[in-house]
Formats: structure tokens, C-alpha cells, sequence
């Protein structure tokens, strides 16, 4: 009789305790360089109001950015800086188109704009 005995069950299996560091940590995610270069250039075009290259130039990266950012390409991070650089980029060309004009229509006057900086 001792041959049928039945077998005794399996041990229960010991509890799962998380290991420390068992979970990766991802890197944080940082805006695009198209945005950051994009607002800096569009600032730029602000402080020298007289070039409106670099606020084009930024206008058109932001752009780029901005699709890239829709299409999933770039971080969502820099939304806001591509938004900022459009904004930017969009006062700083009007800004410098206003100050061609006003210094073409003094030049035809035969009124220098140098004349309202150097007079005393």
C-alpha cells in the first residue's frame, strides 16, 4: 500500500518582490534644435530690427519644426518655442519691413533717418 500513496502538492511558489532598479528610466525629452535655433534667430531679428534675415530665417524653421513636431518627428517639448518663434518671427519682420519704409520714404524726402540719431 505504501506504492499508491499520493503525492504530496508543490510548495507554493514565494511571492514576487520587485527588485530595486528593475525599472529603467528614460532620458527626459528635450525640445528640438530647430526650435531653439528658431527662437533665438527670431529674437535676434527683434533686437536688431533693422535685419529681417534672421527673423526670416527663424520664421522658416519654426515651420519646419512645427511640422515635424505634427508628423511625431520631433518632441513635443518644443511646441511652445516653435509657437513663441512664429510669434516672434512674425512682429519682428513687420518691425523691420516698417523700418526700410520709414527710412526709403525719409531718403526720397531727402531726410536721412541718421539725422533723428546724430542731431543734437
Amino acid at each position: 500500500m505504501e506504492g499508491n500513496a499520493p503525492t504530496p502538492p508543490p510548495p507554493p511558489a514565494p511571492p514576487v518582490v520587485p527588485q530595486a532598479g528593475g525599472y529603467v528610466r528614460q532620458p527626459p525629452e528635450k525640445a528640438g534644435g530647430l526650435a531653439i535655433a528658431a527662437l533665438v534667430l527670431t529674437i535676434a531679428g527683434i533686437v536688431c530690427c533693422c535685419f529681417t534675415v534672421p527673423s526670416i530665417v527663424g520664421l522658416v524653421l519654426a515651420f519646419i519644426e512645427k511640422g515635424r513636431i505634427a508628423r511625431g518627428e520631433s518632441s513635443q517639448k518644443g511646441a511652445g518655442m516653435v509657437k513663441a518663434a512664429i510669434i516672434l518671427g512674425i512682429i519682428g519682420c513687420a518691425i523691420g519691413v516698417l523700418y526700410w519704409v520709414i527710412n526709403i520714404v525719409l531718403q526720397i524726402m531727402g531726410t536721412s533717418s541718421q539725422y533723428f540719431y546724430y542731431s543734437s
